[in-house]
């Protein structure tokens, strides 16, 4: 906990170094005084899952599925239709991220079946707050406590992930924020990881306590932050890799991680050096994703085109049931037809440029010459 502490410390010191800064302190602490709460209430509820479920240590983490790619590729969307099939896979929830205990979590789940015979007034209030906390995301990334999540949060609680960047806009001076790697200490590095794999064990223990053993599906847009090392730990991970144009993601995803900084640093929004900053880190995401396709197994990979996926999702799914070697129910392709004309229905009209960010399509393209022949090559001359 100390390194995460030191994270904050460095994040408020920088905070005050740049225009705004009471605005930003003000902010700051208003987040960190739950994240410390609740990071106590997780290591107590950790340390006591050691004593109440001793058996989580030694459950495997067989061949998970991971749904990858950069942010808004569609891989919620993918995720979601995945999930569907409840025999097959299981998945974390919002709240097993921000609580990753079991002890918490059958706590929450107790908690939540007393409040439906009392007529749901925690189930009220909660709506609320996900109304309060995760209202200015609707339109972009519908978020809630009991719906399907990837575990990012079990990394905010560790503060190595680049969402901290919606906080402390100071990259340079924050580099293990972006990349795991930038950890000189090996131990915290090691450390960070364990308390990331330990949530997958006690998720998968948990279902395997019900009877339900089935293989861990997880959705990540982040994970380039720490791919290297999670790929060590746990081996024989299987990737679907979503491809979408990176000149269409970059402003979106900008638009939707910059949101907090219209609260406290207004200033650092639009075509600012901080927005272009932020960016790269998205471009470099790519690079990454690049560079780990290439030194795995081929077979381990299956790369998707977004719009691919988009216009046909049964047809998607079915060419990754194909490629995991599973049968797809004819019930399982019905709710996953109904579901993509359901969403292509209810699909976000909202546009961002990347003009808004001070950026260009073909720098972009520059950066990224091979995501862009991969992503559309029928447009290339």
């Amino acid at each position: 906990m100390l390194y995460s502490l030191l994270i904050w410390a460095r994040g408020f010191w920088h905070g005050l170094r740049h225009r705004g800064r009471v605005r930003r302190a003000v902010f700051t602490l208003a987040i960190f005084i739950p994240w410390s709460a609740l990071r106590s209430l997780v290591e107590v509820g950790r340390a006591l899952d050691h004593v109440f479920y001793p058996g989580f240590r030694r459950q495997p983490i067989r061949r998970p599925v991971y749904v990858v790619g950069a942010p808004r590729s569609g891989t919620t969307f993918l995720h979601e239709l995945l999930a569907l099939d409840e025999e097959r896979f299981t998945s974390l929830r919002l709240y097993e991220t921000l609580l990753p205990s079991i002890t918490l979590c059958r706590l929450v789940e107790l908690a939540a079946a007393l409040d439906r015979l009392v007529g749901r007034p925690i189930g009220r209030l909660t709506s609320a707050i996900e109304a309060r906390a995760f209202g200015g995301w609707g339109n972009i990334h519908e978020t809630a406590f009991a719906r399907h999540e990837e575990p990012e949060g079990t990394w905010v609680l560790r503060m190595f992930t680049p969402a901290a960047y919606l906080l402390f806009p100071f990259f340079d001076e924050l580099p293990e924020i972006e990349s795991l790697e930038a950890v000189r200490s090996e131990r915290v590095r090691r450390s960070a990881v364990r308390f990331y794999t330990g949530t997958l064990r006690r998720h998968l223990y948990k279902e395997a306590r019900r009877g339900r053993d089935r293989t861990l599906l997880v959705k990540t847009v982040l994970f380039p932050n720490r791919i290297e090392a999670v790929m060590e730990a746990i081996p024989d991970i299987r990737f679907i890799y979503l491809i979408r144009d990176p000149r269409k993601t970059v402003a979106s995803a900008l638009s939707m991680f910059t949101a907090p900084w219209k609260v406290h640093s207004p200033a650092m929004v639009g075509a600012t050096p901080e927005s272009a900053r932020f960016a790269q880190v998205f471009i470099e995401g790519y690079r990454k994703y690049a560079r780990a396709r290439a030194s795995t197994p081929a077979d381990r990979w299956l790369t998707l085109d977004f719009a691919d996926m988009v216009a046909a999702p049964d047809r998607a799914v079915r060419r990754i049931y194909s490629h995991l070697g599973l049968d797809l129910r004819d019930e399982l392709a019905r709710q996953i037809r109904d579901a993509g004309v359901a969403a292509r229905e209810g699909r976000n009209r909202h546009h961002y440029t990347l003009e808004q960010f001070g950026l260009t399509p073909a720098a972009i393209a520059a950066a990224l010459p091979e995501v862009v022949a991969e992503a559309i090559p029928a447009q290339l001359p």
